[in-house]
């Protein structure tokens, strides 16, 4: 069912059992009419005792404003006195300011001059004065003739405290036709008539049918009053005219409203037959706005569809004009969310985004990729994550009091490996670095340098400097930065996760670094010292070879000896007999 037809069921179904009911109880209407019109005047009569609170607090506000002045501090009364003219010159409804001290002496008055003769309280203010002394509390005055002006007129006053004591008392005298304007801007009915009383019932101020003011009031709406915080009731005027009445008392200040009204006048003397004949065209009315409202804002809620399943899918969504108020209502969240989805997406990706940088960082630092190696991997995606001009990765050697670049990245060029230095000045206050506190550094407020004209050459005016520490030693820095001196805490918060893995990463590659310098220097010492065994051994076998032919020698030489011997002696004996034998002689020669 579409949602004109819908639209179009739902008013006959809420005007039609409203019509049958109305019928079956136009007979009640009397009496529910009147019970009606007895609520109606007790809001109206509760919403003018708010309003005359109201006013009668923002007296009590001023006056204890003024109460606060340092002319009262320094008792120079005369001041004090023409910062009261100038605040009754402010509000049209005061006519005077007066201040009075603990026992009643009137101090001053700005209808009179400073200093001149000044006449005490009415006595009708004597009881409120005591109260108000003894409460410590502001109070508002029944309706009293001023000893000066002779007219009638009522007095709001403050206590003034002092370390915790009265040491004056402020009033200010209040028109009753200011209260009277009070009563007209409530815009009662022209039939209506609102009167205002004071705590003694009488006369303060009125509208609609005229009352003078200081009369008291009617005799029964006096007693009623006196019983009841508010109510109403019925009874004639003195002229005969039926009215209902309704009041209400205040409760801060007792004061009290009413409102009455002619029983048969007004709003409350329509016709009951208006009800009979306003129902067929309210119901021929309803069917057509029906039609035509179904039309109004079935339209845009098509549109709301389709603009939710685009946030679905990620799009962005315009808003849907429409001048129902719901469903534009409706629209601006839908905008909103495609907003904040958008943006949570952003983030999401940003987030991923800072995750794979770190996690680039310890797998090349597990590989036991170079410190350099590591920096251009990262450097360039970690300057378009922090949204920066130029991103560089510094070491510091802090025994030179020198900084060198590991890598930088800028707009267009990417420097990889030492040769750039520079002064450890320019990275701002070492000592806070080396508590892991970032710097922030104005170029502008650095010496004129060789150093500082590059940067401004290069439209850097302010970086940061997030300092790396390893294992307790600030060992450098990855400093960003760019126009302006802007620097976000989730910007912060990325360089230093970006700054503690690559300082683990530095620190890693530089014990790596001593760790294959120490196995070089131990490769070395074992070589040389397995030459000096091969050596030694070489000679110890040598020693062993002539050892052992000197042996050999020996045994040879023993062994000859022994048949030499026997052929020797058998020479000699053969000599002896074949002396004379000249071939004899000739071979014993040979041997």
């Amino acid at each position: 069912m579409g949602f004109r037809r819908s639209l179009a069921l739902l008013v006959i179904g809420t005007l039609a059992p409203l019509l049958v009911f109305s019928a079956v109880a136009i007979y009640q209407y009397d009496r529910a009419r009147n019970a009606a019109a007895e609520q109606t005047l007790l809001d109206a009569s509760r919403a003018l005792v708010l309003a005359l609170d109201r006013h009668f607090e923002a007296t009590i506000t001023a006056l204890v404003v003024l109460g606060s002045s340092e002319h009262l501090d320094a008792a120079d009364l005369a001041a004090f006195h023409r910062q009261c003219v100038r605040a009754i010159e402010a509000r049209d409804e005061w006519r005077a300011i007066s201040l009075f001290d603990p026992s009643g002496r009137r101090l001053m008055i700005t209808t009179e001059p400073f200093g001149s003769a000044l006449p005490g309280p009415p006595p009708v203010m004597s009881e409120p004065f005591r109260r108000l002394i003894e409460g410590r509390t502001p109070n508002v005055s029944d309706l009293f003739e001023s000893p000066l002006s002779r007219r009638h007129a009522v007095s709001v006053g403050v206590p003034v405290m002092r370390g915790g004591e009265v040491r004056w008392v402020l009033s200010a005298g209040l028109n009753p036709e200011a209260l009277g304007k009070l009563v007209t801007e409530q815009r009662v009915l022209s039939d209506w008539t609102a009167t205002i009383f004071d705590r003694s019932y009488r006369v303060v101020a009125g509208a609609g049918s005229p009352s003078r003011i200081g009369e008291a009031g009617a005799p029964g709406l006096v007693a009623a009053a006196r019983g009841v915080a508010e109510g109403t009731l019925r009874g004639p005027t003195v002229e005969g005219t039926p009215v209902l009445t309704a009041f209400s008392r205040s409760r801060a200040f007792g004061w009290t409203a009413s409102i009455r009204v002619p029983v048969a006048g007004g709003v409350f003397g329509q016709p009951v037959r208006a009800i009979l004949g306003a129902g067929a065209a309210l119901l021929l009315l309803g069917l057509t706005v029906a039609v035509w409202a179904g039309r109004r804002i079935s339209r845009p809620v098509e549109a709301l569809a389709h603009a939710a399943q685009r946030i679905g899918r990620g799009e962005r969504v315009q808003p849907v004009e429409s001048g129902v108020t719901e469903i534009a209502a409706l629209s601006t969240a839908l905008v909103g969310a495609s907003r904040e989805h958008t943006r949570a997406q952003a983030e999401r990706a940003k987030y991923a985004e800072r995750l794979d940088i770190l996690h680039e960082i310890d797998h090349l630092i597990i590989s036991g990729a170079a410190p350099v190696t590591i920096a251009e991997a990262v450097l360039r995606r970690l300057r378009d994550l922090l949204d920066v001009p130029r991103a560089i990765v510094n070491l510091f050697d802090l025994e030179k009091g020198e900084v060198e670049w590991l890598a930088a990245v800028g707009r267009r060029r990417v420097h990889l490996g030492p040769g750039v230095r520079y002064s450890l000045a320019l990275a701002g206050n070492l000592e806070a670095l080396k508590r892991g506190e970032p710097q922030i550094i104005d170029v502008r407020s650095l010496p004129a340098t060789i150093d500082s004209q590059a940067l401004l050459a290069s439209d850097v005016r302010v970086y940061m400097v997030v300092p790396m520490i390893a294992h307790g030693e600030l060992i450098g820095s990855v400093s960003f930065g760019g126009p302006t001196g802007e620097f976000p805490p989730e910007q912060v918060g990325i360089a230093r996760e970006a700054a503690t893995q690559l300082a683990i990463a530095i620190a890693q590659a530089r014990l790596q670094e001593r760790v294959n310098h120490h196995a070089k220097e131990l490769e070395d010492q074992v070589r040389v010292r397995t030459a000096a065994l091969e050596a030694a051994r070489e000679e110890l076998v040598r020693k062993e070879r002539l050892a052992t032919l000197g042996q050999l020698a020996g045994s040879v030489a023993h062994e000859l000896r022994n048949p030499l011997g026997v052929i020797k002696n058998s020479v000699y004996y053969l000599r002896m007999r074949g002396a004379e034998d000249e071939g004899t002689t000739r071979h014993l020669a040979i041997l």
